[in-house]
């Protein structure tokens, strides 16, 4: 008899586990990881872990609105970090799949959307002439080395 009631507090203790894990705040999330994230700021955060958004992402200068994401479980499996992302900012949207393997490789995949050809021209620390226009991605994906050198690149970009 002791064992079943055994069983049963076990069974408890991982099910109230899995539901902190679930439940997470993205707010939490966020300031436990702050410092490991150079150039990166979120605010305005909503949701979980698992499935949220942020009014406002900042990558090294650059600004986007409104992000949603929702977290993959299955590459977990893997040793992979992937979420779904969802960009809506500005004649920006952008949407497809981001993670980061165990050896450290950030990849996007499937990455579809349009952006307009100005917003790339900001990010360029060249001086160009101002172009017009809009950029459409098709099926871009792309990984980079820890250091931050790019690895593979495919897809279709059409201007």
């Amino acid at each position: 008899m002791k064992r079943r009631w055994l069983r049963f507090l076990l069974l408890g203790v991982a099910a109230w586990i899995l539901f902190l894990v679930a439940t997470f705040p993205a707010g939490h999330a966020y300031r436990l990881v702050q410092e490991r994230l150079d150039g990166v700021s979120l605010t305005g955060l909503d949701g979980t872990l698992w499935s949220g958004s942020a009014d406002l992402l900042q990558i090294r200068g650059v600004a986007l609105e409104n992000l949603n994401w929702d977290m993959r479980f299955w590459p977990l499996l893997l040793g992979r970090m992937e979420a779904s992302l969802q960009i809506r900012d500005r004649g920006l949207q952008l949407e497809g799949d981001a993670g980061r393997t165990l050896g450290g490789t950030l990849y996007l995949k499937r990455l579809q959307g349009r952006l307009p050809v100005s917003w790339v021209q900001e990010l360029t620390p060249y001086r160009v002439p101002a172009l017009q226009g809009e950029l459409q991605l098709e099926e871009l994906g792309l990984s980079l080395a820890d250091g931050g050198l790019l690895q593979e690149l495919t897809g279709r970009v059409l201007w």
